[in-house]
C-alpha cells in the first residue's frame, strides 16, 4: 500500500496529536497514591462518555451557534464545560462515577491510557506508511556523514 498522501500529514498529525489528544493531556500515572479512580482516568471518562456526566454531546444537545458555525460542536477541548459540573452531593468538586461507568471499563479505560503511552506512533507511521522522501533524505544524510569521514 502506498502512503505517499500522507507524507505531507505526518507532521501535522504528530503535532496535533501532542497538543490535543486527550490522552496526551491526561496520561496514566501510577505514581499517585491508588484512590479509586485515578483523577486522569476520570477526566478521560468524561470524553468518552460525556452524556453519562450530564455534558453537552452530539445525540442529544441543542447547537448554539454563536459558538460555532457547524452542524456539531467541537469537542476536542472541553475543560471549562468540565469545570462547569455541579459539585457532588458531597460538594467535592470530583465528579462520581455512573454506576454503568464502574468496574471493568474504568480498568479499560486505564489500559488504554498505558498502551497509549507505550505506543510509538511516529515508528508506526514509518513502517506501514514508508516514504520516498523520508528515505532520500536519510541517504543524502549518509552520504555527507560518509562523505566527510
Amino acid at each position: 500500500m502506498d502512503c505517499a498522501i500522507f507524507v505531507s500529514l505526518t507532521q501535522t498529525f504528530m503535532a496535533t496529536l501532542t497538543d490535543q489528544d486527550v490522552l496526551n493531556r491526561y496520561p496514566y500515572s501510577s505514581k499517585e497514591v491508588s484512590p479509586a479512580v485515578r483523577p486522569n482516568t476520570l477526566q478521560v471518562l468524561k470524553y468518552i462518555f460525556p452524556r453519562q456526566f450530564g455534558l453537552h454531546n452530539v445525540f442529544d444537545s441543542v447547537v448554539d451557534f454563536r459558538e460555532t458555525v457547524h452542524p456539531f460542536k467541537d469537542y476536542t477541548l472541553r475543560e471549562d464545560e468540565i469545570r462547569r459540573l455541579p459539585p457532588n452531593h458531597k460538594g467535592a468538586s470530583t465528579t462520581k462515577i455512573p454506576r454503568r461507568l464502574r468496574g471493568s471499563l474504568v480498568d479499560l479505560v486505564q489500559k488504554l491510557q498505558i498502551l497509549h503511552r507505550r505506543c510509538p506512533y511516529s515508528q508506526m507511521i514509518a513502517h506501514y506508511c514508508p516514504s520516498n522522501v523520508r528515505k532520500s533524505r536519510l541517504y543524502e544524510q549518509a552520504v555527507l556523514i560518509l562523505s566527510s569521514v
